[in-house]
């Protein structure tokens, strides 16, 4: 599913070819800060979680502008055979360069209609709790806090907390 949004970006669901820009981004030192993951990220591993993608309910779209992939967003929903499959869980990055121009909130609003087409009534997020940035976009867009897990998440040598957010559909 392709969908253009104002101010030229488009979100795309990601295809094999677009694995090594991906890839890059995820490595990508101003990107990874606040992933849960650990670089260097070997391509396979995007390669093992693009498969994943595939073969379930989750979705992960590309974020670009003027043709350039500039960042990535997904669901990530819960096993359609338990209790929890009304909810699943949103992951967005974007290149620094691309930081306070709207379209990490585009992304978010794109990436929540696309959960409600697929039927999910709730969305969560992890954001650490550094992540200001983050935390105020998740907010301007319905997300509120439910929780802290703490000192879990270690950036830089030190451990921060992990806010969880979610939203209802």
């Amino acid at each position: 599913m392709s969908l253009t949004s104002e101010g030229g970006i488009q979100f795309e669901s990601v295809q094999e070819e677009d694995l090594p820009r991906l890839n890059k981004l995820v490595n990508d030192l101003d990107i990874v800060e606040y992933l849960d993951l650990i670089p260097p990220v070997p391509l396979a591993t995007t390669r093992m979680f693009f498969a994943s993608v595939q073969n379930g309910r989750a979705s992960w779209w590309t974020i670009a502008k003027k043709g350039t992939i500039i960042g990535g967003v997904g669901i990530l929903p819960e096993r359609p055979d338990t209790k929890l499959a009304h909810s699943g869980t949103m992951f967005l990055y974007l290149v620094k360069e691309c930081w306070g121009q709207g379209i990490g909130g585009r992304a978010v609003r794109f990436a929540l209609k696309e959960a409600k087409r697929q039927e999910l009534e709730r969305v969560e997020v992890m954001v650490v709790d550094e992540n200001e940035r983050a935390l105020r976009l998740f907010r301007r867009n319905g997300f509120t806090i439910e929780g802290v897990k703490k000192e879990v998440f270690n950036l830089r040598g030190t451990y921060h907390d992990m806010v969880m957010m979610a939203r209802f559909l």
